[in-house]
């Protein structure tokens, strides 16, 4: 049962002493409700990875394809639901905008792991989701060629989830 505590965005179910024993199946099953949710057809999925996770789509693979390693994961420290939710919110966020270039950049790629980014923080606050391990786990990431600094990373899942409390508030006020 989601709990938010008074003035803070920890939940209880995000200790970073806690863990919850996450299986395959499971995950499976997270990714087949986040596909469910974009309207997208169900991935094919593997556990070969040498990344946290990553998702080949367009001309990269017939369809889409998404991998994970979920040792990895749990070492960095995505090691509940919610957080294996918004990781695969975040890949399947790549299927969706694969085709459009948003130039604000000059390395396109950050751009789109930046939209995926803010599409977890807005599914995260849409689902009541606690987000706190998905952000400790991004902060810890290194720029690169592909990936913008974890800590800009962690700001605009922030960013999505305030984005989405004040619309929210908004429409229904009016």
């Amino acid at each position: 049962i989601p709990l938010r505590l008074v003035g803070s965005e920890m939940c209880i179910r995000d200790s970073f002493f806690d863990t919850e024993n996450v299986t395959e199946e499971d995950v499976r099953c997270v990714i087949a409700d986040v596909a469910s949710f974009f309207h997208l057809p169900e991935p094919e999925v593997s556990t070969k990875c040498e990344t946290f996770a990553e998702v080949l789509v367009g001309e990269q693979a017939e369809q889409c394809e998404m991998s994970y390693n979920i040792e990895m994961l749990k070492e960095a420290g995505i090691n509940n639901r919610d957080a294996f939710t918004l990781c695969f919110v975040h890949e399947m966020a790549h299927q969706l905008l694969w085709p459009y270039r948003f130039v604000l950049f000059r390395c396109e790629r950050w751009m789109q792991e930046l939209a995926a980014d803010l599409t977890a923080g807005l599914y995260a606050e849409s689902h009541l989701l606690a987000t706190g391990k998905y952000k400790y786990a991004l902060s810890r990431q290194k720029y690169s060629l592909t990936h913008p600094d974890g800590c800009l990373r962690k700001e605009i899942v922030e960013f999505g989830r305030h984005y989405w409390a004040v619309s929210y508030t908004h429409l229904r006020a009016h």
